[in-house]
């Protein structure tokens, strides 16, 4: 049964090819326990329509010495998940970031897909804030959407940033989820400072030497960028952007799946805690006419095109990317950072199933076209 099953992979290479997700470890552990995430079943759901041939792992699932991965695979005659041993794969699409512990396999696996030609669906590299900032700098078309940023190096810098602006955020280049970013307000005395750690954290410092102290506790040694704060469109002290969920489809052409809009929790630095809207709901939040919206439109997807290519001129063609950006009170366009393994979290709040399914439905489909051509 096994050899007849990985017979058949080999055979339909190049056809229907197979691919393995790369999930991290809990997620596999979750699937030997018969539970899957959201995204797992969703991945699962459109394969029903695309019908390529998929699995998942993590990094402990690879046999290196066997070329071979442990993986799972959903068996819809008996409706659970099932492991196996799968030869490596046309293709594999990341679904997980790499933990310090597993560096060592990472590389490993980077190795193995040079050597044996397996194609990366996305970025395999996490698309760090700074280096896409500067990358994002050399196109001219692009820098008046960048908010002006510096790198932190001392005391210095940060005094610098505020002979300019009176807000700022302070964002850790690697960060995620909004969990390493600072927004610091120049007060009329002292300074005040806003974060989400698990919920909304409030405090004030005196002088620019307290505030360096608490800026080093809060970051702990990362390296971290200083950035001008954008005047976000506000509703009742809630900061509003949007997370465009950009994909190649199976043509390989961009293609703007939906552009969910984030409003946020009241006072908080970041949205990403926050409720979703399908952008159409601008209408609602502002009062803005049909034309009004159609115009945003108009700039706004030309825009995230060229944002898109120019960060695969810096990572490497990609099949998807959560692209963060915000407009102004002057109605001005501003690149907030792009995410190379977007959660889907706020295209899933905001839009109609067949939109959703539309999201995973075109990875699968570039799976085949990268894999083809």
């Amino acid at each position: 049964m096994l050899n007849n099953l990985l017979g058949l992979f080999h055979i339909s290479k190049n056809k229907n090819p197979l691919l393995g997700v790369f999930c991290s470890k809990s997620v596999t552990q979750w699937l030997s326990a018969q539970v899957a995430t959201h995204n797992v079943k969703a991945l699962v759901e459109a394969n029903q329509k695309v019908g390529i041939h998929l699995f998942f792992f993590s990094l402990n699932d690879v046999n290196f010495s066997n070329d071979e991965i442990h993986g799972y695979y959903y068996d819809r005659e008996e409706s659970k998940w099932k492991r196996t041993r799968f030869p490596y794969p046309d293709a594999i699409y990341k679904r997980s970031g790499v933990s310090v512990k597993e560096i060592h396999r990472y590389k490993t696996l980077l190795k193995v897909m040079k050597k044996y030609d397996i194609k990366m669906l996305n970025s395999f590299s996490q698309l760090e804030k700074w280096p896409v900032h500067k990358h994002l700098l050399q196109y001219q078309k692009l820098r008046p959407n960048l908010p002006e940023t510096l790198t932190y190096g001392s005391e210095n810098d940060l005094c610098k940033m505020f002979d300019s602006f009176d807000s700022l955020y302070l964002k850790a280049s690697t960060g995620s989820l909004g969990r390493q970013v600072l927004r610091v307000n120049k007060l009329t005395t002292g300074f005040g400072c806003t974060y989400y750690r698990r919920n909304l954290k409030k405090i004030h410092v005196d002088t620019m030497s307290e505030l360096i102290g608490f800026v080093s506790k809060f970051f702990r040694g990362q390296f971290f960028i200083i950035q001008e704060a954008i005047d976000l469109l506000t509703v009742s002290d809630r900061l509003v952007d949007m997370r465009a969920e950009v994909q190649r489809n199976g043509r390989g052409k961009i293609e703007i799946v939906a552009i969910p809009i984030r409003v946020g929790l009241k006072g908080a630095p970041v949205t990403q805690h926050s409720d979703s809207y399908p952008f159409e709901y601008l209408k609602d939040l502002f009062s803005y006419s049909e034309r009004e919206i159609k115009h945003f439109q108009s700039m706004i997807h030309p825009f995230l095109e060229d944002v898109y290519t120019a960060t695969e001129e810096y990572c490497g063609q990609c099949c998807e990317m959560g692209i963060d950006f915000g407009i102004d009170k002057n109605h001005h366009l501003y690149f907030i950072e792009a995410n190379s393994i977007p959660t889907k979290v706020s295209i899933q709040k905001a839009y109609d199933p067949q939109t959703v399914a539309r999201a995973y439905e075109n990875v699968l489909h570039y799976a085949t076209f990268i894999v083809n051509q």
